[in-house]
């Protein structure tokens, strides 16, 4: 009778678990219940994909997993990765002097020629703001 129990309480834990949705997918499933313009994009663990477009394509945000928005809807934004890029530093880094920090065109991608001021260093990046060997950006 306890190993009857026991399997059925696992088994109905495993199901809530199963049927408990993300913030992301909730609020995905009332977009689309109520054919808004937006509709949130997830990732497979559930989280808010970085960039969030709406469903025209018009404009687009860039977000945190969690939802919170780092920029709202645009229509110059095209990517995130540097918004995205430039929020964790700050998220962890705030204000501290002395912190490379990246600079981002408006439409959210790197910046081709980056600077730390600190140190008065410039390079040139890519489209993933990773440093290349170029000289002339």
């Amino acid at each position: 009778m306890k190993f009857l129990l026991c399997f059925l309480v696992v088994t109905a834990l495993c199901i809530a678990a199963t049927l408990a949705k993300s913030e992301c997918e909730k609020q995905r499933k009332r977009a689309l219940k109520a054919k808004e313009k937006w509709v949130p994009e997830c990732t497979e663990s559930g989280e808010f994909k970085p960039l969030q477009c709406k469903q025209d394509g018009s404009e687009c945000k860039c977000m945190r997993p969690d939802g919170t928005h780092i920029k709202e809807f645009s229509s110059k934004i095209k990517s995130c990765a540097c918004h995205a890029h430039l929020d964790r530093v700050r998220a962890k880094f705030g204000r501290m002097v002395g912190v490379y920090k990246p600079q981002c065109e408006e439409d959210g991608t790197y910046k081709r020629t980056q600077c730390h001021g600190s140190i008065g260093s410039c390079w040139c990046v890519d489209e993933k703001g990773q440093k290349t060997n170029k000289t002339d950006c």
